[in-house]
């Protein structure tokens, strides 16, 4: 994390001012990939090899987790800042400052990451249909 301060004094004046940068980044390694959960009714179906796919209520109870579950989370942090410090005695100061800090949106490297935008969200009431789910890609 690079930051740099800096400090002038000018007569009962003394004026820091600074900033900094911070790259966060936190890989994930999930090893869920390709795994899953097989139900069955009962031990005929087992016997006979007949999953049980769907429930009569439409609940999936036999799952396949497919795809990359691995993340890579990225993020960068700004800071600038400046203060005064005013001298009035040897015993009574006043000090003044502004900061600004600018936390960047969480992304991740492979576009795998995503927020929704009720902008982007569209029903076609006509059709029954949605057009656009309104999620929208973070990538980096």
């Amino acid at each position: 994390m690079p930051a740099a301060d800096a400090v002038w004094v000018h007569g009962r004046h003394t004026v820091t001012l600074g900033g900094s940068f911070s790259y966060t980044q936190l890989n994930i390694k999930d090893d869920r990939t390709n795994k899953g959960t097989i139900s069955f009714d009962d031990f005929a179906a087992f016997l006979q090899g007949i999953d049980s796919t769907y429930t009569s209520d439409g609940f999936v109870t036999s799952t396949f987790l497919q795809g990359n579950a691995n993340r890579y989370y990225r993020s960068n942090d700004e800071g600038l800042y400046v203060q005064d410090k005013f001298q009035f005695r040897s015993n009574l100061s006043l000090s003044l400052g502004l900061r600004f800090d600018r936390h960047g949106g969480l992304t991740e490297k492979g576009g795998r990451l995503y927020n929704f935008d009720p902008s982007l969200y569209d029903y076609d009431p006509t059709t029954d249909t949605i057009v656009s789910n309104g999620f929208n890609h973070c990538r980096k």
